[in-house]
């Protein structure tokens, strides 16, 4: 079973690191743990054991992540903020 996303879980752009942000946060608020550096291609559900995300909706994500890769000096430090906070942590 794969997922669906809205504009907030695969928005039309990323601007800036706060759009980087907000964007990671959605996907934690929709439950996904990710890490920046790994295609959501390799996203499997654990309760079937299939891809979370069909091939075309996988590939839409992973070009979010380039460009959050081009907008951010550091998106896996992002990820590190919103996954602490996503927990319970302070944030910095």
């Amino acid at each position: 079973m794969t997922a669906t996303i809205d504009d907030r879980l695969a928005p039309r752009d990323l601007r800036d690191e706060a759009d980087v942000e907000a964007w990671f946060r959605a996907l934690v608020d929709a439950g996904l743990n990710f890490h920046p550096e790994e295609s959501f291609r390799q996203m499997v559900d654990l309760d079937t054991g299939g891809a979370c995300f069909s091939a075309e909706v996988a590939d839409r994500l992973d070009r979010l992540m380039a460009r959050a890769y081009e907008v951010c000096e550091d998106p896996c430090e992002v990820g590190i903020r919103v996954f602490h906070s996503a927990l319970g942590g302070a944030t910095r």
